[in-house]
């Protein structure tokens, strides 16, 4: 969970391999926060976007490297999870499925 903290993700959610919401948490009379868990300001939230599509770079590079593994090898597992990540990076970064100012 990139806006909030990832001391908000359960142990369901890794083993439903659920992505946790990147929009910042929502701020009621009732939240009690603690530095952690504190809003993330606009750029706090731009800063942390750039830092998600960085990494995301980061493994889509390493997954293309991978590309053309041998069936039951290291780099298939590696390549699956890297490639599950991407999935659920992309679903919360782009949920249209479309990049702003992009070609899709």
């Amino acid at each position: 969970m990139i806006a909030t903290s990832f001391s908000s993700v359960d142990n369901a959610q890794i083993s439903r391999h659920e992505s946790p919401s990147l929009a910042p948490p929502s701020i009621t009379s009732e939240t009690t926060m603690n530095v952690i868990d504190r809003p993330v300001s606009a750029v706090g939230f731009a800063r942390l976007t750039s830092a998600a599509d960085a990494l995301h770079a980061l493994l889509l590079k390493r997954a293309d490297k991978l590309e053309g593994f041998i069936e039951g090898s290291v780099e298939e597992a590696e390549f699956a999870s890297i490639a599950d990540a991407l999935v659920a990076y992309e679903e919360q970064r782009w949920p249209s499925g479309n990049v702003p100012g992009g070609k899709g």
